[in-house]
Parts: structure tokens; sequence; C-alpha cells
């Protein structure tokens, strides 16, 4: 069974968080990119044998508890969940655009 949530719509980046019962995967959209552009996105995977790992890290036991975690990060503690998820992620993908108006 898979849950996600859409996170930090109203600023300038939003993550979603899925859960399902063998991963943990995070899809970011980042205002602004590392190569100059106007946006960034990647999707970060932590396998089951990371899963415990970072749930230890963030401090919290169960899937149930990182969603309520998310839930309740301003902007700012959600690019530091993300800067932490990456940590541990076991599958990165990174699509960086230069412009998005074109």
């Amino acid at each position: 069974m898979s849950k996600s949530k859409k996170f930090g719509e109203a600023g300038d980046s939003s993550y979603t968080l899925i859960i399902s019962d063998t991963e943990l995967k995070l899809d970011c959209y980042l205002m602004g990119s590392i190569a100059g552009g106007s946006g960034t996105e990647c999707i970060h995977t932590i396998g089951e044998s990371n899963i415990v790992n970072y749930l230890a890290e963030v401090g919290v036991k169960d899937s149930e508890e990182l969603m309520a975690r998310f839930e309740a990060c301003d902007s700012m503690e959600l690019a530091k969940m993300h800067t932490t998820f990456s940590k541990f992620d076991t599958d990165t993908f990174v699509w960086v655009e230069t412009d998005w108006n074109e």
C-alpha cells in the first residue's frame, strides 16, 4: 500500500512524500537551480534497508509519524528534511531545467 502527500506548495518549493511498504520517496520541485536556471526537480528514494536509520535520524518511529512531521514543517524545515532525506537515499534522480520560461 502506498500513501503520498504534497507539502510546501505555498512557497517557492514543493515536496511530495511517497510512502510504501518497501521504500520512501521524496519528489522535490525547487525554484532556482544549481545550473543557473529557474528550477530543479529531484527524486530521492530510501530503500528498505535504510528506512529504519532515516526514521531514527529524524526522530520518528514509523511512517505515520513521518507524515505528521512533514505536515508540521515550515518551508525552512522542509528544506532541512530534504537535505536529511538525501543523506539516506539509495537512488537519486535529478532533472535541472535551465529556463522554465522557454
